[in-house]
């Protein structure tokens, strides 16, 4: 009898942790339930020889992750997202298997708009990168996150540079030329847009490249005449008109979009047709 009591009384506090622990687990956060990632070369030595289908079951994990979360968004409950965990599952994903495509796409499409994820978001495009060295979509997108949300206009010039290469699409080479401009390297520009005319065979693709030189031969000469006036006077000019006053340019160049150059708020020449808003214009 004693036996029986004291496995009864076991039984009863057995079930009085368990239903309370139980319910306080399904109502935990689903930013909880990413759960525990192993470090990847363990998993790498794991997997043995089926590292392709380990990560692409961490890749379907993470998606069906924030699937869960969409979901449960789309009925009126909001669960915050665990980023954190959802890159770690990409990362060992992209270590694991570093050709998935699924990897990349869902790191663009989901971390790439979160700002404290955007350098790592890109240092996984530029692993893909070493692999899938035939696609042209990860530096596209390494070249975007660079430009748009980094601000790293070197970067984001080099990453289209690729993009271009491999694709051999017109507008990856224009917004290679754009964001070594923007770098400050119009030289640079002007040399790579002149080799990528010596290359091009269509003519509607030859004439967008020689109207964007045209643009930026015009830029150079106003970025000549702007440090020539500096040096001169100490400060930039505030200006093109002031360039012309003093002597430094003839004139203002023709804009060949139809629109007009102008000096920005930092003293940087644009067109009021091409990338900027003309409301910024100081003719």
């Amino acid at each position: 009898m004693k036996s029986l009591a004291l496995f009864l009384s076991l039984l009863g506090l057995y079930w009085g942790i368990q239903i309370p622990l139980s319910q306080h687990m399904a109502q935990k956060p689903v930013t909880e339930q990413v759960g525990f990632i192993a470090h990847p070369q363990l998993l790498r030595f794991s997997s043995a020889d089926h590292k392709q289908a380990a990560g692409a079951l961490l890749s379907v994990k993470a998606l069906m992750y924030f699937g869960t979360l969409v979901e449960e968004a789309n009925t009126g409950i909001l669960i915050p997202v665990d980023y954190d965990g959802l890159y770690r599952l990409l990362s060992t994903a992209s270590a694991l298997d570093p050709y998935n495509m699924d990897t990349y796409y869902f790191s663009q499409a989901i971390l790439a708009w979160q700002p404290e994820y955007l350098p790592r978001v890109v240092e996984l495009l530029k692993r893909g990168m070493e692999y899938r060295d035939w696609d042209w979509m990860l530096p596209f997108w390494a070249g975007f996150d660079s430009a748009n949300f980094l601000k790293d206009y070197d970067a984001a010039a080099t990453y289209y540079s690729k993009a271009a290469q491999l694709s051999g699409a017109e507008l990856f080479a224009r917004l290679t030329s754009r964001y070594l401009y923007e770098s400050n390297q119009t030289d640079l520009a002007i040399s790579y847009l002149e080799a990528m005319l010596k290359g091009s065979m269509k003519s509607a693709i030859r004439q967008t490249f020689e109207r964007r030189l045209d643009s930026l031969k015009k830029m150079k000469l106003i970025e000549d005449a702007i440090a020539a006036f500096s040096l001169r006077e100490g400060r930039g000019p505030k200006t093109l008109q002031e360039l012309i006053n003093r002597g430094d340019l003839s004139s203002v160049p023709e804009d060949p979009y139809g629109g007009a150059f102008y000096l920005d708020d930092l003293g940087k020449p644009r067109s009021s047709e091409i990338f900027n808003p003309p409301e910024r214009r100081k003719l």
